[in-house]
């Protein structure tokens, strides 16, 4: 089905999340606490939306989710490919989350499928994605490889 139930935009992206809360590397509890603590308050308006509509997938695009998804396929021995969708799991996306959390920014960095424009501010946008996985019963986690710039470009093209 193509409907659109519900949207919104929050000013939660990931270098405003990176300024506002990593101060150490790697990061503390205390900053996980604040930073989660901040998406409680920030989030009120998509728990509604949740609680009212029941997601079971979450779909993610571009940045992070493109980064974890190349680190899962290279732990996988999986082709990383351009299709529509790549591959990810909740299971991977747990055991990638915890070793981010422990390590350096060099250490990050050594991660196979880690990206320099993402190595700092993965963390914080990981963070986001546990704490929707913590406190909302998702079955799988989707990676779509279209992103804001190709609905753009879609949105153009058929406006032209």
């Amino acid at each position: 089905e193509e409907n659109i139930f519900w949207s919104h935009s929050f000013e939660i992206g990931g270098q405003r999340l990176l300024e506002k809360f990593l101060k150490h590397d790697p990061i503390t509890e205390e900053e996980i606490h604040s930073i989660d603590l901040y998406f409680t308050q920030q989030l009120e308006l998509l728990y509604d939306a949740i609680n009212t509509f029941a997601p079971t997938i979450m779909i993610g695009s571009s940045g992070t989710f493109d980064t974890l998804s190349d680190i899962y396929c290279y732990r996988n021995n999986l082709p990383i490919i351009d299709t529509p969708e790549t591959p990810f799991t909740i299971h991977a996306f747990k055991g990638i989350f915890q070793e981010l959390l422990s390590k350096d920014r060099e250490s990050r960095m050594k991660i196979p499928g880690m990206i320099e424009l993402r190595v700092d501010m993965i963390v914080v946008a990981c963070c986001l994605i546990n704490h929707l996985l913590s406190n909302y019963q998702f079955r799988e986690i989707r990676v779509s490889s279209y992103s804001l710039k190709e609905g753009v470009l879609a949105e153009l093209a058929v406006n032209n």
